[in-house]
């Protein structure tokens, strides 16, 4: 599975990424990148929306570049997410210590 993270306040039956407007794609996570992802972008938030997308559902526009900074190359999907990529959607909250619940460490 990949990830992709949400702002509650941003989250609607009808959600289009920024990012898809902004950069041209969604912006991905895998399981492993998820912490660091969540550390960097979404240290101000006690909570995210995280959408669990499967990959095989995804066509050729899914892509995995290297980005500045991480060890390992970040997924990019350059179009609207498939309604049916879309699996399980849930909430990720910090615990008492301020670490994400549920969130692997990753890099």
């Amino acid at each position: 599975m990949l990830y992709h993270i949400v702002d509650p306040s941003d989250w609607s039956d009808q959600y289009r990424p920024a990012s898809l407007d902004g950069e041209g794609f969604v912006h991905l996570s895998t399981r492993d990148q998820l912490g660091a992802t969540l550390d960097k972008f979404y240290a101000g938030h006690d909570s995210v929306v995280l959408l669990a997308v499967d990959p095989t559902v995804l066509d050729r526009r899914l892509r995995w570049e290297e980005v500045p900074g991480r060890n390992t190359p970040m997924p990019h999907y350059y179009g609207d997410l498939p309604a049916d990529a879309v699996g399980e959607v849930s909430t990720v909250t910090r615990d008492s210590t301020g670490q994400w619940s549920d969130v692997d460490a990753g890099s």
